[in-house]
C-alpha cells in the first residue's frame, strides 16, 4: 500500500512541477498575469504536497498539513475567477481562512472527533472553489464557456474531496483511495487550466481585434461623412463655376463680338483679339468641366444613330483644320478603308468628346511638319473595329501614362507650340468611351520610337443582321 501511495504522490508531484515550469516560462516571455497566477497555484500545490507527506504523526499535524491546502486552492479560485471576469472576494475568503486557522487551534485539545476538528479547514478550503462554481453557473453564466463548465465540475469534485478529508482521513483505507482521487483531479486540472488560459487569451485577442475594427470603422464612417460633406460643398462650388460664371462670360463674349464688327484703332484691335481669345479659353475650360461633370453624374443620355466611323473623324479634322495648317501637320487617313464600317453610337459624343480630344491631343504634341496616322483594324469575329490615332511627337512618360485617364492627377503639359490644356481631355474621352461600351488605351511603343498611339475599340453595326 505504501508503495502505491508513494508512486501516486511522485506522479502528482512531477506533473505539478512540469506545469509550474510551463506557467513560469510562458509568463517570463509574455508577462501575462494569468500565467503568474496559475504558476503560483502549482508552486503552492507542490509545497502543500511536501508538507502533507511530512505531517503524518498525530491528528493535529495532519490537520495543519491539509490546512495548508487553503493557499493553493485560493490561488486556483483566483485564477479560475479571472477567466469569467469576476473579482476574487479577498475581503471574505482571506478572513475566513484566518478564522478557520484560529478555530482549529482553539479546538485542537477539546474531546471531540477528528471530523469536527478538521471541519473548519475543510470548509475554508472548499468555499473558494464553491464560490467559483457559483460564479460560473449563475452569476457570470453568459461568459461561461464549455471548458469553464468542465472546470466547474472538477472544482465541485475537489470541494467534495476537501470534505472527504474531515470525514474519512482517519480510516485505514483512506490513503489508498485519497491520493489517487487527488491525482486524478489534479491531472485533469493540469490539462484544463492551460487549455482555459489559451482560450481566454484567444477570446481576449478576438475581442481586442473586434474593438479595433469597430473603432476603425467608426473613424472611417466619420471620415466618409466628412468626405460626403466636402463633396457636396465641392459640388455646389462646381455648379456655381460651370453655370453661374459661364453665363456672364457668354454675355461678355457677345458684347466683344459686337465690338469686333466696329472699326477699332489698330492697338485696340490687337487688345480686343487677346481679350477675346482669353475669354474663349476660359469658356472652353468651363465647357470641358461641365461636360465631364455631367458625364460622371450620368445626367447625359446617349442618342444612338447609325453612322460611318469616317464621318465624325472627318468632322474633327475639319474642326482643327486651321491648327493643322498652322503646324504644317500631315494627316495620313484612308477614308476608303473605314467608310463601310458602321457604328451605332451617339455621334455628338464620339465626335466632340472622344475623337476631338484624342485628335487635338495628337495635334498639340506633334512637332511642326509632323505626321498623324489614323488607321482601322476590323475584326469580323469580334464584330468590332479598332481605331488607332498615332502621332510622332514628344510622347507621354510612363509616369503620366498611369494617370492619363484620371481626373484626380495633374497630367496636363504645354504642347510643342506652347498650347495649354486643362488635363481633362483624356478623362472625358475615357468616360464617354465607357458610356458607349467601348475601350480606350495607350499602346506601348518601342523605346526608340517617338510619339503616342491611342487605340479605341467599338462594336460595329451590321445592317443585314439588324434587318
Amino acid at each position: 500500500m505504501q508503495s502505491f501511495v508513494m508512486t501516486t504522490f511522485v506522479i502528482i508531484l512531477a506533473f505539478s512541477f512540469i506545469n509550474l515550469l510551463v506557467s513560469l516560462s510562458i509568463y517570463a516571455s509574455s508577462r501575462r498575469p494569468l500565467y503568474a497566477r496559475t504558476g503560483l497555484f502549482w508552486l503552492t500545490l507542490i509545497i502543500n504536497f511536501f508538507i502533507q507527506s511530512q505531517a503524518q504523526n498525530g491528528e493535529f499535524l495532519i490537520i495543519l498539513g491539509v490546512g495548508f491546502s487553503i493557499i493553493p486552492l485560493n490561488f486556483l479560485a483566483y485564477a479560475s475567477l479571472f477567466f469569467s471576469g469576476a473579482a476574487y472576494p479577498s475581503r471574505i475568503l482571506i478572513p475566513l481562512s484566518i478564522v478557520s486557522l484560529i478555530l482549529t487551534f482553539a479546538i485542537k485539545d477539546l474531546p471531540i472527533s477528528f471530523t469536527l476538528k478538521a471541519l473548519p479547514f475543510s470548509i475554508a478550503t472548499a468555499l473558494p472553489l464553491l464560490y467559483t462554481v457559483y460564479i460560473y453557473l449563475l452569476k457570470k453564466r453568459e461568459r461561461t464557456t464549455k471548458l469553464m463548465y468542465v472546470n466547474a465540475v472538477v472544482l465541485t469534485l475537489v470541494s467534495m474531496h476537501c470534505f472527504n478529508f474531515a470525514f474519512f482521513r482517519m480510516e485505514p483505507e483512506a490513503q489508498l483511495w485519497g491520493w489517487p482521487v487527488a491525482y486524478g483531479l489534479y491531472q485533469i486540472l493540469a490539462m484544463l487550466i492551460p487549455a482555459m488560459t489559451l482560450e481566454f487569451y484567444h477570446d481576449e485577442e478576438q475581442s481586442r481585434l473586434k474593438m479595433e475594427v469597430e473603432k476603425r470603422t467608426r473613424e472611417l464612417e466619420i471620415k466618409n461623412q466628412d468626405l460626403n460633406t466636402l463633396a457636396k460643398e465641392n459640388q455646389m462650388l462646381l455648379n456655381i463655376l460651370v453655370h453661374d460664371i459661364s453665363n456672364p462670360i457668354q454675355v461678355i463674349m457677345g458684347f466683344g463680338n459686337k465690338l469686333s464688327l466696329e472699326k477699332l484703332p489698330a492697338d485696340l484691335h490687337k487688345k480686343h483679339q487677346r481679350f477675346t481669345r482669353a475669354l474663349e479659353a476660359v469658356f472652353e475650360t468651363l465647357r470641358t468641366v461641365r461636360e465631364y461633370h455631367g458625364a460622371k453624374l450620368g445626367k447625359i443620355v446617349p442618342t444612338l444613330k447609325v453612322v460611318s466611323v469616317v464621318e465624325p473623324i472627318m468632322e474633327c479634322i475639319s474642326l482643327y483644320e486651321d491648327k493643322i495648317k498652322e503646324k504644317n501637320i500631315q494627316m495620313v487617313f484612308n477614308q476608303e478603308e473605314g467608310k463601310d464600317i458602321l457604328l451605332k453610337t451617339d455621334v455628338s459624343w464620339i465626335k466632340n468628346q472622344i475623337f476631338a480630344n484624342i485628335i487635338s491631343n495628337a495635334i498639340k504634341f506633334s512637332p511642326v511638319g509632323g505626321v498623324i496616322n489614323i488607321t482601322f483594324r476590323l475584326s469580323r469575329v469580334d464584330e468590332s473595329v479598332k481605331i488607332r490615332v498615332r502621332d510622332y511627337g514628344v510622347g507621354i512618360s510612363n509616369e503620366l501614362k498611369e494617370y492619363i485617364f484620371s481626373a484626380s492627377k495633374v497630367t496636363t503639359k504645354l504642347g510643342t507650340s506652347g498650347e495649354k490644356g486643362t488635363g481633362l481631355g483624356m478623362p472625358i474621352a475615357k468616360e464617354y468611351v465607357d458610356r458607349l461600351g467601348g475601350k480606350i488605351e495607350i499602346l506601348n511603343l518601342e523605346p526608340e520610337e517617338k510619339g503616342t498611339c491611342f487605340e479605341l475599340e467599338f462594336k460595329t453595326y451590321d445592317e443585314s443582321k439588324a434587318a
